[in-house]
């Protein structure tokens, strides 16, 4: 049995143990279920928040409800869980299934709350990039982080960016009865990632690929990509095809 299924079972076994039936309801979901492989989880929101803050190992609880999802490329051995979940009513049993799962290399854990905001299917792709990125060749990994940090912070002028083919006339126009068509540009722009997601872009150059491939930068950012460095972009292009 492998251990997805074992964490399915476990969930409709203390499904009369206090637990709150939501959680079992949620877990064993048809829908749900049907777009889960293995290896990949939907856990609730109290355990998700305990294990982010454990793997983080700073020792101040923080809430992290706002996080989707992680993909886990390197286990950390987890001491405290056990006592941080049964604080939260779980029992050892329980405890001793989640441990096992965060413990294990490869797996995706989706946070429960996103079942109700509406955010599953975009938060298992993003994470599935995470793996797929993870499952590439070394050399290979290592040129995207590598492009993707060239990228970050990279500037070119407006003119540039017309020339290029990456503003249309109309927008290079604009710019320029303004006199600003020497303007600076950020390469890699969004309007839609929060200041954290940024952030995170420069801290784990991973997530500009998983923003990337969710459309999270405006047009010119990927045109770019494209132009300047073909290779990544090939590379990039492969692991979508492979995203269902």
């Amino acid at each position: 049995m492998k251990l997805r299924d074992i964490v399915l079972a476990g969930m409709v076994a203390f499904g009369g143990s206090g637990c709150g039936s939501s959680r079992v309801i949620y877990k064993n979901s048809s829908d749900v279920a049907s777009r889960l492989k293995p290896n990949e989880f939907v856990v609730p929101n109290d355990v998700f928040n305990a294990y982010v803050n454990e793997a983080g190992g700073t020792g101040i609880k923080q809430d992290f409800s706002f996080v989707g999802g992680v993909y886990i490329s390197n286990p950390r051995n987890l001491w405290g869980l056990d006592d941080k979940l049964e604080e939260l009513g779980y029992s050892s049993q329980e405890s001793d299934t989640y441990k096992a799962m965060f413990e294990r290399e490869g797996v995706i854990i989706i946070n429960e709350k996103s079942l109700v905001e509406g955010t599953f299917e975009s938060n298992l792709r993003h994470e599935r990039v995470h793996k797929l990125l993870n499952d590439l060749p070394d050399e290979e990994y290592d040129h995207l982080i590598d492009v993707a940090k060239r990228m970050l912070g990279r500037k070119y002028t407006v003119k540039q960016a017309y020339d290029g083919g990456h503003i249309t006339s109309e927008i290079f126009d604009l710019w320029k009865k303004m006199g600003e068509e020497n303007k600076e540009l950020d390469v890699v722009f969004s309007s839609d990632l929060r200041q954290i997601e940024k952030e995170a872009c420069f801290i784990n150059s991973e997530e500009f690929w998983t923003y990337l491939d969710q459309g999270s930068f405006i047009p010119r950012t990927e045109m770019y990509l494209r132009d300047e460095f073909p290779r990544a972009y090939e590379i990039f292009q492969k692991v979508q095809g492979q995203i269902d």
